[in-house]
C-alpha cells in the first residue's frame, strides 16, 4: 500500500514537471541564463546585450527637421547596433544626433564617424553629435572600440544615394572612450 502511494507521488511530481518544463522552459533558456550569469563587458554591456539579435529596420529613419534647420536624430542602442539603423540624412545639412544615455552606456557612448571626422564620448551633459555631411553615399560608424555598429546613409538633394561606401569603421587601440582600459576590461560606466 505505502509504495503505491509513493508511486503515485513520483508519477505526479514527474508530470507536473513535465508540464511546467514544456510551458515555461522557453522563457529562460540555458544559453540566456548562462550570458546573464557572465561577467559585464565593454563597460557595462552584458554579453547577451552584445549577442542580441538586431530588430529589424530595413529602410530607415529620416531625419527630423529641427527649428533652426538641422536634421535631428535621436540615436539609441539595441543590442550591438546603434538606432535608428540606417539613420537617412541629406548631403549638405546639419545633423545633430542626440544620444538617449539610457540606451548610449559603457563603450558605446564613444562615437566615431571617420567619414565625417566624428570622434566624441557623449556623457548626460554633452550628449549631442553634430557634423554636416559633404559627400553622399553609405557610411558606417561605430564605438571606438569597434563593437557598436550603426550606419548613416547621405541622401542627395534629389533623394539618390551614391555608390560610395565610405571607410570601414575601426577600434582605436586601448581604449573604449571610457578612460578605464578598453572593453573586456570593464571598463568604467559613465
Amino acid at each position: 500500500m505505502e509504495t503505491d502511494k509513493i508511486f503515485w507521488a513520483l508519477i505526479a511530481v514527474m508530470a507536473i514537471g513535465a508540464f511546467a518544463f514544456l510551458a515555461f522552459g522557453t522563457l529562460v533558456s540555458p544559453i540566456y541564463a548562462q550570458s546573464q550569469l557572465s561577467a559585464t563587458s565593454c563597460g557595462g554591456a552584458k554579453a547577451s546585450q552584445l549577442a542580441a539579435p538586431a530588430p529589424t529596420q530595413q529602410s530607415g529613419a529620416l531625419a527630423q527637421t529641427g527649428s533652426d534647420g538641422a536634421q535631428e536624430v535621436a540615436l539609441t542602442v539595441q543590442g550591438a547596433n546603434y538606432y535608428p539603423n540606417p539613420i537617412r540624412v541629406k548631403i549638405g545639412v546639419p545633423v545633430r544626433l542626440v544620444a538617449d544615455m539610457n540606451s548610449v552606456t559603457g563603450c558605446s557612448r564613444s562615437i566615431v564617424i571617420p567619414d565625417f571626422g566624428v570622434s566624441k564620448t557623449v556623457s548626460a551633459g554633452d550628449n549631442i553629435i553634430e557634423f554636416t555631411p559633404d559627400k553622399s553615399g553609405t557610411f558606417g560608424f561605430s564605438c571606438s572600440m569597434n563593437m557598436y555598429r550603426g550606419t548613416i546613409v547621405v541622401e542627395n538633394a534629389d533623394g539618390t544615394v551614391a555608390a560610395n561606401t565610405g571607410t570601414a569603421p575601426k577600434a582605436v587601440a586601448g581604449s573604449c572612450g571610457m578612460g578605464s582600459g578598453g572593453c573586456g576590461c570593464g571598463g568604467a560606466r559613465q
